[in-house]
């Protein structure tokens, strides 16, 4: 109630608004989705360059983007999502994807390389800059509860298999024992 949202299906995008994560293919994406009369909000926090470009589509959107800005509360605004979405055109290991994931979400992100790995089969993946694939992607999910339940719980059990916290030590260690046990090579 806190963000004005009725009865919509509620997707979120964190990260901040710059052309390399390209939020303004999302926002197209939703305002498709909802011209075909399904209930979708999509919501945006951060802050960027792209802020106002992305505040004038918002404008323009009938509610359908928001633009929240930066914010602290991000876990408070995941819970009140149905949907993560990144569409990025390249990443590393985004911590706002492994938030929402953990939060049960799935997500719908865009397939640079290495997301695969992390999404698992906790989400979908579409080809960075496409707009009519984030659509589909967004209203296939917005329509289906049973799939987003079913996605949102690989997503967590993904997260805590692969990426909690003694998991990732265990496999840094790992790591800096491997290169320990290589014996060196002579320089010349």
């Amino acid at each position: 109630s806190e963000l004005g949202i009725d009865a919509q299906v509620v997707a979120v995008s964190v990260g901040v608004l710059e052309p390399p994560k390209d939020p303004m293919s999302v926002a197209r994406a939703a305002i498709s989705v909802a011209e075909s009369g399904v209930p979708i909000v999509v919501m945006f926090v951060g802050d960027g360059r792209l802020r106002r470009e992305l505040e004038a589509v918002a404008d323009r959107s009938d509610g359908v983007v928001r633009v929240l800005g930066q914010r602290s509360d991000v876990r408070r605004v995941l819970v009140a999502a149905d949907i993560f979405v990144l569409s990025s055109r390249h990443e590393g290991l985004p911590y706002a994807l492994l938030e929402a994931m953990s939060a049960g979400l799935p997500s719908v992100v865009s397939g640079y390389p290495g997301a695969a790995e992390v999404v698992g089969a906790g989400g979908i993946l579409v080809t960075p800059g496409d707009v009519e694939g984030f659509a589909r992607a967004l209203g296939g999910l917005a329509t289906d509860q049973g799939e987003r339940a079913e996605l949102g719980e690989r997503a967590r059990e993904r997260v805590e298999s692969c990426f909690s916290l003694e998991r990732m030590i265990e496999r840094t260690e790992q790591v800096y024992a491997d290169v320990l046990r290589v014996p060196r090579q002579p320089t010349r």
